[in-house]
């Protein structure tokens, strides 16, 4: 509650006039934006590790097995196919490392976890 509260969208316009020696001018402008307290940054959910970790291990992936898979082939024709594997082999093996059961665990003491809005004490339930 804590951190959704503590979020604010705002947009803004305007429309100007001004006379001068070189004669008249108008301006529009616009904005929009986000704002968050720090109390509500402090409150955040935990975040997911795992798309970045299943990248991480497709780039590794497909760059070993890409440059050992055309030396082997010794054929250049062959490099994408093997680059395009190691990539997928890569994504294959960052799903399975996957650490779920971590991240489950940080989102039940996240869910437990309550602020007080006067003095900025979290604590858990």
């Amino acid at each position: 509650m804590i951190y959704q509260e503590g979020i604010s969208f705002t947009s803004s316009s305007g429309v100007g006039a001004g006379v001068g020696s070189a004669g008249v001018g108008v301006g529009v402008g616009a904005s929009n934006g986000i704002s968050q307290t720090l109390h509500s940054v402090m409150a955040k959910p935990p975040e997911d590790p795992t798309p970045g970790r299943i990248q991480n291990y497709g780039i590794a992936f497909s760059v070993v097995i890409g440059v050992v898979g055309t030396i082997v082939s010794r054929h250049i024709g062959w490099a994408l196919f093997w680059f395009v594997a190691g990539y997928a082999i890569g994504h294959i093996v960052g799903a399975k490392s996957e650490d779920g059961e971590e991240h489950a665990k940080a989102m039940d003491r996240w869910r437990k976890t309550w602020g007080c809005m006067r003095c900025g004490t979290f604590f858990e339930d």
